[in-house]
């Protein structure tokens, strides 16, 4: 609060002093009238005057300045969040913490209010189905003085594939030269097993294993 530094500034006549031969002056200012600058800042003009007893008298002007030069204070810095890939893009969690501006607690300015932006463009990706991306949020006041802080958002994927049809035993006739083109086939269509994978794709591989003879 400047109100008790604006009055000693007026009561001190904006600094201003004044002399005379015959006797001491009195003052008097002009009208004090404010003039509205961003947020709550501005400017106050007055007209100071010294008279003496003959009521000759001599003026000064000055301008009493309310800057505002200090940038908001964010009460608690925006977090890190991770969420399991859903296989659409977490859309429903992105929103809510960019929003939530990362989770930063509220942001206070002394003379104004405060509007929050971010730099969010989007992802960048680190695999398939999973992303991660760090997002600067600010607070701005009236005068364009910002705070910032800024976390991270991470789409993680730790949910193995969905096995939903099993490897199938499969029998064939000897031909005698090892049933390998059998073999191969049974073995590239994965034993006729399916696997689901919502955040990507799927790589199939198997042990190698001996075929073993009967006689």
């Amino acid at each position: 609060d400047y109100t008790a530094d604006l009055n000693n500034w007026i009561a001190n006549h904006g600094g201003a002093d004044a002399g005379d031969n015959c006797d001491n002056p009195s003052w008097s200012n002009s009208a004090v009238n404010f003039v509205a600058g961003c947020g709550n800042s501005g400017s106050y003009t007055i007209t100071f005057t010294a008279t003496d007893g003959s009521g000759n008298s001599s003026s000064t002007t000055a301008t009493y300045y309310i800057n505002d030069t200090t940038a908001p204070v964010i009460s608690s810095p925006a977090t890190n969040v991770t969420v399991e890939c859903n296989g659409s893009g977490n859309i429903e969690d992105l929103t809510s913490w960019v929003e939530a501006n990362g989770g930063a607690g509220p942001a206070t300015d002394a003379c104004g209010d405060v509007t929050w932006s971010n730099n969010f463009a989007g992802f960048g990706a680190t695999c398939s189905g999973s992303s991660a991306v760090e997002v600067t949020f600010y607070a701005t006041d009236d005068c364009g003085n910002v705070a910032s802080t800024s976390s991270i958002f991470t789409i993680e994927d730790t949910t193995a594939p969905e096995l939903t049809t099993a490897a199938a035993d499969t029998t064939v006739e000897c031909d005698g030269a090892g049933n390998t083109a059998a073999l191969s086939a049974w073995l590239s269509n994965n034993g006729g097993a399916i696997a689901d994978e919502i955040c990507g794709d799927v790589t199939w591989s198997f042990s190698p294993g001996d075929l073993g003879g009967t006689s």
